[in-house]
């Protein structure tokens, strides 16, 4: 897909790539770690009250002559806020990651044959690689994202929530001529009055 000239891609937030050219035969191993500044930014863009750690040990091997396979341990350790009570709630982040990356072509390739032969097309099919790099940062930070409660809750936490509108058509079935019995003696039916 073409890009317009004023349409830009934002800097990731945590980024560590690696240019597929200059990974040797035996791939490469390591450990990705975010630095104090690169948690604080990726708190707040997800929308985090801290994030105490974040980094992921991984390999990155060839897997054919422009293929490679990535397996990683993602761990984390996040604060959230519940949101029932507010109060901070501690989350901790601890997942296998196996992908594949293939160059686009072959990937817009394989997706085709399978979208040719089933109405579905599997999730966990290869990833493209862009531009020749392979970013095991973003990539952590992406399934870092994908890992964290949406509504996180204490434990124990209950929200009790009752509908007014059903509330008043309660009462109002319990005493259905109140609002005639109102109006008869000169007064506005009071809506809201309950005994």
């Amino acid at each position: 897909m073409n890009q317009s000239p004023d349409q830009h891609l934002e800097e990731p937030l945590f980024s560590r790539p690696y240019t597929t050219e200059k990974i040797p035969a035996g791939g490469v191993k390591g450990l990705v770690e975010a630095s104090e500044s690169e948690r604080v930014q990726i708190a707040a863009a997800l929308d985090l009250t801290g994030l105490k750690s974040f980094g992921m040990k991984f390999q990155l091997r060839r897997a054919g002559p422009r293929q490679f396979k990535f397996s990683g341990q993602l761990a984390a350790q996040a604060t959230q806020d519940c949101v029932v009570s507010l109060r901070p709630v501690e989350t901790v982040v601890d997942e296998k990651i196996e992908i594949e990356f293939w160059p686009p072509e072959d990937v817009a390739r394989e997706e085709a044959e399978v979208e040719s032969e089933s109405m579905f097309v599997s999730l966990e099919g290869p990833e493209p690689i862009q531009d020749g790099v392979i970013d095991v940062g973003q990539l952590a930070y992406e399934h870092l994202a994908a890992s964290l409660d949406p509504y996180p809750k204490e434990a124990g936490a209950q929200f009790d929530w009752s509908n007014p509108m059903q509330l008043e058509e309660e009462v109002s079935a319990d005493r259905p001529f109140a609002a005639l019995a109102q109006m008869r003696d000169g007064r506005l039916p009071d809506l809201d009055q309950t005994e």
